[in-house]
């Protein structure tokens, strides 16, 4: 098979003393068939791409996983694995795209996977040192100099993959960043139990190998701990201005160059330019807190989650939860376990699922395999994010299968018996309870949220659940919608944050004095593959309106979003011209291409949540299959762009004004 002669492969194991008694623990509880394709690319043996592929239902039969059904075929995996770690011989080279993609179809059981498919799994496999790279053209020697700058405002995990991309490409850029540390939602939600409800194999950048994640399911800490360390080994740390706030921004037609005011931890107010603008301020930046009659009357402690108190002792402390997200039920455990007494006040009860390995640590024997076993860890990632991929189709309502009597789907409704099946194994008989926890609307019209000891609490002595809103507050407690008046010590709003406000708080400037408001005004935001926005040449969003794609991981994303503008900024300054800029017809026609195919899923039946803005619209998702999104964002389309002026010529411009 043709090889690629300069992939990176991992080979941090190879050192390692053997342990046949290890290797046997190892393989009673590891994915078959990750080990499968990885000993096949390292002895070449055809017996390996014979073997039996299955699938294992997942949920009821929602998801499934591949696996390796036959029995024999497991113990000639471990005879064969055994064999090459007795006497490991070098890696060969990552295989090359079109073997590998033959590769994935074995993965997966000869399943017919379509192009664009298999293009994401490609990069998911991380095979390439880069995955997600942008480069210059071949042969071009178009290199900005020094008076060509660019701006991101946001060192989360969006500004760091930016940052990143833009180092490669040898791009003079600076982060902004208005907290004191990198880590975006994670350095900003520190409240007890926050944790990833995805798993570390996706849950990462595609260009770091094998990072030694300690739990399936990182802790904030130790996901800070990783964009720290991405940022001081990739040397971006120097490139980010911490407590920095970009308070607003205007684009100047005669320079093409955006005008923006930063304000530093002392107040200090400084004037910058750049010749690109990059929002990667991120979906969740802005708490919501709720505005409530009273709110300012309240005599207790009152704050949000993302403000959370860790000097307060709730120990004899009568304490209100508003808010049952994903953040909501990810503490509430933790509280009532500490409170005299918890009220939680829900709105609409979620579909709240159990999780596989969730706080589990990652066993010595699965690092072994990870250390030990050139490529796992790459097919390992591939099958959580095949896996993944799968809840997309539980988004689709499917008509034939309602004519019949069905709810949603024939896999959306074995979500539901399967989460029904969950919560009453959970609760036990306990109508009055099932009917407050039981939602009546189908799964994944809102986002799914892990259980992190919910259900166990609320058959706690301690704990109530009420169904209502909180109407307003009073010196001593709430009022609730039912009428229902209660006194607290403490309240803890758990309400989420304010996702229509994209880009907050920056106040942008487009051309010809252009607003966001105003083009917004009719149903809200939007964009052009949630990137580009007409009417503000040189400037980009990540994870911007209509950019939470369907499935995958916000990391892969954030690397593809990267990639995108990354290849755009190298068309622009290869083109020699001074600004970019999505056209208005283009734009169009992609937000109605986006209300169109949103009109067949689920998004806006009844329990809808945050998804949906306050025009009715979905706002925050991404319509396309998360395969046909990814393909249009690998590279832009010179097309769907006008660039106007010359940029020497506003350089000279430039210069003669300094």
């Amino acid at each position: 098979m043709t090889e690629q002669p300069n992939s990176p492969v991992i080979r941090s194991g190879a050192t390692k003393t053997f342990d046949e008694a290890m290797v046997r623990r190892a393989t009673a509880d590891c994915d078959f068939n990750a080990i499968r394709l990885a000993l096949y690319q390292l002895t070449g043996d055809q017996r390996l791409l014979k073997m039996t592929v299955g699938k294992l239902p997942l949920k009821g039969g929602a998801q499934f996983r591949y696996i390796v059904e036959s029995d024999a075929d497991r113990e000639l995996l471990y005879q064969l694995l055994v064999g090459y770690l007795r006497d490991p011989q070098p890696a060969p080279s990552a295989p090359s795209r079109e073997t590998a993609y033959d590769l994935m179809r074995n993965f997966c059981a000869d399943d017919v996977l379509p192009e664009s498919l298999l293009a994401f799994g490609y990069e998911q496999l991380a095979f390439e040192e880069f995955p997600r790279d942008a480069k210059w053209s071949a042969g071009s020697l178009a290199r900005p100099d020094d008076h060509f700058t660019v701006a991101i405002i946001g060192a989360g995990l969006n500004g760091i993959a930016m940052a990143m991309q833009l180092k490669r490409l040898g791009i003079r850029h600076t982060v902004y960043e208005r907290h004191s540390g990198v880590g975006g939602t994670w350095l900003v939600n520190h409240y007890p139990e926050v944790r990833v409800d995805l798993s570390a194999f996706i849950y990462q950048y595609s260009f770091e190998k094998n990072y030694p994640w300690s739990e399936y399911f990182p802790t904030r800490d130790e996901t800070l701990r990783y964009l720290e360390h991405i940022v001081t080994k990739y040397g971006i740390r120097d490139d980010i201005r911490l407590e920095c706030e970009v308070t607003d921004a205007r684009w100047d037609e005669a320079t093409a160059r955006w005008h923006f005011t930063v304000r530093d931890a002392d107040g200090t107010l400084t004037s910058q330019s750049a010749n690109i603008l990059i929002s990667a301020s991120g979906l969740f930046s802005t708490p919501n807190v709720p505005d409530v009659l009273g709110v300012e009357e309240f005599q207790g402690a009152m704050f949000h989650t993302t403000q959370w108190d860790h000097s307060l002792d709730l120990s004899g402390k009568r304490v209100a939860l508003v808010g049952t997200g994903s953040t909501g039920t990810q503490l509430m455990a933790w509280v009532a376990e500490r409170a005299e007494h918890l009220t939680i006040f829900q709105r609409n009860p979620q579909w709240i699922s159990q999780t596989p390995n969730y706080k589990a640590k990652i066993s010595a024997e699965e690092r072994y395999l990870l250390d030990t076993v050139p490529y796992y860890w790459n097919w390992r990632c591939f099958a959580a994010h095949m896996t993944f991929q799968q809840q997309e189709a539980l988004h689709e309502a499917d008509p034939e299968w309602q004519s019949t009597g069905g709810g949603i789907s024939r896999r959306n409704d074995a979500l539901r018996e399967t989460l029904v099946k969950y919560i009453d194994g959970k609760i036990g008989p306990n109508p009055e309870l099932r009917a407050k926890v039981l939602p009546d609307y189908p799964p994944m019209v809102r986002r799914m949220v892990t259980d992190n000891g919910w259900y166990d609490a609320l058959l706690r002595p301690n704990v109530e659940l009420v169904n209502a809103a909180v109407e307003r507050f009073t010196p001593d407690g709430i009022v609730s919608s039912d009428g229902e008046s209660r006194e607290f010590d403490v309240v803890i709003l758990a309400a989420g944050f304010q996702v229509s406000k994209y880009f907050w708080p920056v106040q942008y400037t487009g051309r010809e004095g252009a607003t966001l408001e105003e083009l917004w005004d009719e149903d809200g935001a939007r964009a052009y593959l949630a990137l580009a926005i007409p009417g503000f040449p040189n400037f980009f969003s990540m994870y911007g309106p209509n950019g939470q794609p369907r499935s995958g991981s916000l990391y892969a994303w954030a690397e593809a979003w990267a990639r995108y503008i990354g290849l755009a900024i190298v068309d622009l300054v290869e083109s020699g011209q001074a600004s970019i800029e999505v056209r208005r017809e283009v734009f169009d026609r992609y937000n109605q291409e986006l209300d169109e195919v949103m009109s067949s899923l689920i998004f806006t039946m009844p329990g809808r949540s945050y998804y949906v803005n306050e025009h009715g619209r979905v706002g925050v998702e991404v319509a396309l299959p998360a395969d046909q999104y990814h393909a249009r964002i690998v590279r832009p389309n010179p097309d769907d762009f006008e660039l106007r002026g010359a940029l020497a010529e506003v350089d000279q411009g430039l210069a003669s004004r300094l």
